[in-house]
């Protein structure tokens, strides 16, 4: 068996990658017990700790991984190609083109990535002979953050290696050194996280060139490229346009009413069933046209909610202080951003390339992605109309009784209480049964 090749054949099943790569989500209990702070952190750290690999997430995770797996049929054949290698690297290494992972903040990019790192064991060594012990690591994950030079991104891939050998590198040397380390390692995929930070530059020149520098690596690569970072690149000269922009993989929000929408809303409830008086799936339209599918801005919206009705001395959330967390100054910005998402449809609104598709969208995905917009539409413009045609005494008493409707619907959490099964029943305790048996009898 070849373990430079064995460990990416997880990504030849859709069921493995589903399988083995979901996390599922843990009820939150006594978060009333919780200063409001601490409980509002540990709520969103539950809704993000959960992990739904969805149909697309799982398409997106095989076509990447499968790409590693060709890599390491290509250059781990066996053992005496590698010790070859290793002692004698080639001097030219082969150019890939990076995918390109974009589409809308909150879609769950940085998410997909860390399930990939999930999938791949972690601290394998490989005993290719007495003599030779390797490390095997299947991805190296970068998140760009504060580096700002092309010099420190390719040593963040490299540092760990590095830093063991005792070695001191100089920055001429560093390029060279990469594609030899990582071949050692035994890494066919390479994953660059918040590329977006890399693109301060006006000309976006560094934008480029990091790209076209890990390019030269020689290893399959993804990249976590937002809207705006694509159109940035959009703006570079053809022959780097060609080598960069040839391999983009768009992901979009899961529609409303969708399988996969449902099963994120089922795994989000399991977290908030003892903090919500209403079941999130039950409502996944209204949901849905809060957040149009983004998931990071839906997991704000119910961190808000709570916290607001935490606020009032309140424990549960309805669905009516779900809309007022909607409405609230606090989440403006978002609610700004999902009624410009839904009401410019697919294409995205003018004057915001951050919300804009950078490439053409394929007309199968188009046509769903369009049909959930249009169904939120639909429904923001009917409530819009019902508001506009109330008359003030009429939106006062339609409030209250909103309001009345949601102080009912506080129910308190049931608590099952313990059964001491090792006591005996008092003689009043059976008479007592007894009748009650007797009458339900009747």
């Amino acid at each position: 068996m070849n373990p430079w090749i064995n460990q990416y054949a997880i990504f030849k099943s859709l069921e493995e990658i589903k399988k083995k790569s979901k996390i599922k989500a843990v009820s939150l209990r006594n978060l009333e017990q919780q200063v409001i702070s601490v409980a509002c952190a540990q709520l969103q750290q539950g809704l993000e700790s959960v992990f739904v690999p969805t149909s697309q997430v799982c398409e997106i995770i095989q076509t990447v991984g499968m790409a590693a797996y060709a890599h390491s049929l290509k250059e781990y054949p066996n053992n005496k190609v590698f010790l070859e290698r290793v002692y004698d690297p080639p001097a030219i290494t082969n150019f890939y083109v990076p995918f390109l992972l974009t589409g809308p903040a909150g879609t769950g990019k940085s998410q997909l990535m860390k399930a990939i790192e999930r999938l791949l064991t972690k601290g394998l060594i490989i005993k290719t002979d007495p003599s030779h012990i390797f490390p095997l690591v299947g991805v190296k994950r970068v998140t760009v953050n504060q580096r700002r030079s092309i010099n420190q991104l390719l040593l963040s891939l490299v540092e760990s290696e590095i830093s063991e050998s005792g070695l001191k590198i100089k920055n001429s040397d560093i390029a060279a050194l990469c594609p030899q380390v990582l071949y050692r390692s035994g890494c066919s995929l390479l994953m660059i996280d918040e590329l977006q930070f890399m693109s301060q530059s006006s000309a976006n020149t560094l934008l480029a060139q990091s790209l076209m520098a890990l390019s030269y690596i020689g290893l399959p690569f993804m990249v976590n490229a937002n809207y705006s970072v694509c159109h940035k690149l959009m703006s570079r000269k053809q022959e780097e346009k060609q080598r960069l922009l040839t391999n983009p993989i768009m992901m979009f929000p899961d529609i409303s009413g969708s399988a996969d929408w449902l099963e994120v809303l089922k795994e989000y409830q399991v977290v908030v069933q003892y903090c919500y008086s209403f079941n999130l799936v039950n409502h996944e339209e209204k949901l849905w046209s809060y957040c149009a599918g983004l998931k990071r801005v839906l997991i704000k919206l119910l961190v808000k909610s709570y916290e607001l009705v935490r606020k009032k001395g309140v424990f549960l959330v309805t669905e009516l202080d779900v809309e007022k967390a909607y409405l609230s100054l606090g989440f403006s910005v978002d609610r700004g951003d999902v009624e410009l998402i839904i009401s410019s449809g697919s294409t995205g609104p003018a004057g915001r390339l951050d919300l804009t598709p950078p490439f053409a969208i394929p007309l199968t995905i188009k046509e769903e992605y369009e049909r959930g917009l249009k169904r939120a539409r639909a429904t923001k413009a009917m409530e819009a109309a019902i508001d506009a045609s109330l008359t003030l005494q009429e939106r006062r008493a339609l409030d209250s009784i909103k309001e009345q409707d949601s102080i009912e619907s506080r129910n308190p959490i049931p608590i099952k209480q313990k059964v001491n099964r090792k006591s005996k029943p008092s003689p009043d305790t059976l008479r007592e049964n007894f009748t009650k048996f007797m009458g339900n009898k009747n």
